[in-house]
């Protein structure tokens, strides 16, 4: 990963290249020298049920715009969990 590879990414998808902002790798580096703890966190976000993670969002482009479709997940009932 370098700095060119983020700003492309940023740069396809319309997303604020914020990282460059705040001094992508080199700041990255120097955070991580000083050590880091990795932190979880279990959620749910009801407003879009996680469409964002695995599946087309936003809901309102089409799929096959770069950055929409997330993963395999076909979103909807069919993606509900089954207990």
């Amino acid at each position: 990963i370098t700095d060119e590879f983020c700003s492309k990414q940023k740069a396809k998808f319309g997303d604020l290249n914020d990282f460059a902002a705040k001094g992508a790798m080199k700041q990255m580096g120097e955070a991580l020298a000083r050590g880091m703890v990795l932190v979880l966190s279990l959620w749910d976000d009801t407003d879009v049920s996680m469409l964002w993670l695995d599946s087309a969002y936003p809901t309102n482009e089409p799929a096959d715009r770069p950055g929409v479709e997330r993963g395999p997940c076909p979103g909807g009932a069919a993606s509900e969990p089954k207990y």
